[in-house]
């Protein structure tokens, strides 16, 4: 394994996640969605194998996790950042004391009882 090239085997892990894992998971929120599942289950192959061979450590997430993990980070960067550039195109937040008083949900919170 790595040790022919003269690595340790954490430097390899270290070397493959900077290499492999940042190839595969760059810009891949953009594009995850488009995916079949057959071709998620390549990329996630890829991922396999490199555990298999001692490249990864073998408690390394799939990438299903990973992807989420980003886009919920994303998400939060512009949900949280007013100064994001994407910021200004999210609905505008609902104060949640306001939807509880709405007449629309009080029917919902509060059913009527009927009698019969």
């Amino acid at each position: 394994m790595a040790s022919k090239h003269g690595l340790t085997e954490k430097s390899s892990r270290d070397v493959t996640q900077a290499t492999l894992i940042a190839r595969i998971m760059y810009a891949i929120p953009a594009w995850w969605g488009f995916l079949n599942v057959v071709e998620k289950d390549r990329i996630e192959s890829v991922i396999q194998k490199a555990k298999r061979y001692g490249y990864l450590p073998s408690d390394f997430k799939n990438v299903h996790t990973l992807v989420e993990s980003m886009e919920s980070k994303l998400f939060d960067s512009v949900r949280y950042n007013t100064n994001h550039v994407l910021h200004q195109l999210l609905p505008p937040q609902k104060d949640i004391r306001t939807m509880i008083c709405d007449n629309d949900l009080i029917p919902l919170l509060f059913p009527q009882k009927t009698t019969i």
